[in-house]
């Protein structure tokens, strides 16, 4: 498994906003630098990755950031909220090199800076310019996009998506100990989870499930449905590494991949009653200027 095919539930509540001049677009202005904002690290330990393995990143209990086997890329990708495509230039090694990383802030966690950046993307953000020198800007630039749109006249879903009965927001409100997990193969009652080649979840917003199929398609995706309500998503494809017209002779296919399923254009259009349109638009950017190696701490 490749560390590009590791989807998270955290990773993909840690994603950020796509297109520029829509109700989701971030509110820093185009063109202004976007170096960190100062906070004081206490803890603050790179190392190079020579064991391999999976790819893996989370907050700790204790306010610690940990991260094995990840490239600068990931970590770009966690401390400003923006995914792969939204990352222009940087020199080859921050895709291929491997890190563990521990970070901590010192002291209490810092307020959100101006703008609803997170304790944690400050802190990280901060870490990378410390650690890897890294110098970036925020631009917004013109990128190939896909529009989600019904894919019927009627504008019925398809079978793998239904109109939720579950009021989440209702749920929080009230408080108490969380739902117990589902069982394997389930989907969760309220929230999203994303494997390969698969997308399930409970009572899911539109323009979540079209960042969510950004991360597949690898481009922006703007919801265009016009659908307000929230609904139960199960959704099923091939991956295109693994469709067997891809596959070397003899080559290992995961399990529960079928290497004759559908492409997810496919599997959005059949399962869903959806479709993904070719489009265009105005997308914020993370120009990379300048990173280092990092020096690994005594």
């Amino acid at each position: 498994m490749t560390r590009g095919i590791l989807l998270t539930l955290a990773a993909l509540a840690m994603t950020g906003p796509l297109l520029a001049g829509s109700e989701q677009a971030p509110s820093r202005p185009a063109g202004q630098p976007a170096a960190p904002p100062a906070i004081a690290l206490e803890l603050a330990s790179v190392t190079r990755n020579t064991a391999g393995g999976r790819g893996m990143m989370g907050m700790q209990p204790d306010g610690r950031f940990i991260a094995t086997n990840a490239t600068l890329r990931m970590l770009i990708r966690e401390a400003y909220r923006i995914q792969d495509f939204q990352i222009i230039g940087g020199p080859a090694w921050i895709s291929s090199d491997a890190f563990d990383v521990v970070v901590k802030a010192r002291g209490e966690k810092p307020a959100p800076a101006v703008g609803g950046v997170s304790p944690v993307q400050r802190m990280l953000q901060a870490f990378l310019e410390d650690r890897f020198k890294l110098k970036a800007r925020m631009e917004t630039r013109e990128m190939p996009t896909f529009e989600l749109a019904l894919a019927r006249v009627d504008g019925k879903p398809g079978p793998g998506m239904t109109p939720s009965t579950v009021d989440c927001a209702a749920v929080a409100r009230r408080g108490g100990p969380p739902p117990a997990p589902p069982a394997p193969g389930e989907r969760l009652t309220c929230g999203m989870r994303m494997g390969l080649g698969r997308i399930s979840g409970g009572a899911v917003p539109l323009p979540q499930l079209a960042v969510a199929l950004s991360q597949v398609v690898g481009r922006p995706v703007v919801d265009r449905t016009g659908l307000t309500a929230s609904f139960d998503v199960d959704l099923t494809w091939t991956p295109d590494q693994f469709r067997k017209d891809r596959l070397p002779a003899g080559a290992p296919v995961p399990p529960g991949v079928d290497p004759t399923g559908p492409t997810v254009f496919m599997a959005v259009q059949n399962q869903l009653g959806l479709k993904l349109d070719f489009g265009k638009g105005s997308v914020p950017a993370l120009v990379i200027e300048s990173a280092e190696p990092p020096v690994p701490l005594p």
